[in-house]
């Protein structure tokens, strides 16, 4: 056996023992969450034609980016693929460029965190979530309180 070959089966047996142990790389949990929230979006698209769908979604997990691409922009670049690709495929059926109103509530139904850390950072978004958190803890300390004084009385 060569030594590249010999390196790449540890590679592969040490990816597969990351896998195992839950010990997986950034990049790896990226394209997790990027398949899971695709298939969030592509349930409540599915009357609508599937190519169409496959860019809008593209497209609107492309909001969730460090450069903070606003909704307009991203259904203005949605639309520009959409007529590119028609025009490449003139002589077939055209594929309809789907409504904003249908981008936007695609966008919507993107997981809070995980726009909130693809965009912001997850140093923001621990901030966010532990802010929350205590917010909520005070409010119901609070109601404990309220509670008590009042069978006190």
């Amino acid at each position: 056996m060569k030594s590249s070959q010999r390196n790449t089966a540890a590679n592969s047996s040490e990816l597969g023992a990351a896998i195992l142990s839950n010990k997986m790389d950034y990049g790896l949990k990226s394209q997790n969450a990027e398949s899971t929230m695709a298939n969030v979006l592509m349930e409540p698209l599915a009357g609508y034609n599937s190519i169409s769908v496959s860019i809008l979604i593209g497209f609107a997990l492309s909001y969730a980016d460090s450069r903070k691409p606003s909704i307009a922009e991203l259904y203005g670049r949605y639309r520009t693929k959409v007529e590119l690709d028609n025009s490449a495929h003139a002589d077939g059926e055209a594929i309809p460029v789907l409504s904003k109103h249908i981008f936007r509530n695609a966008i919507d139904r993107l997981d809070p965190a995980f726009v909130l850390i693809a965009r912001y950072g997850s140093r923001a978004s621990n901030k966010h979530y532990v802010r929350r958190l205590h917010s909520d803890h005070r409010r119901a300390a609070k109601r404990r309180t309220t509670q008590i004084s009042k069978t006190s009385i």
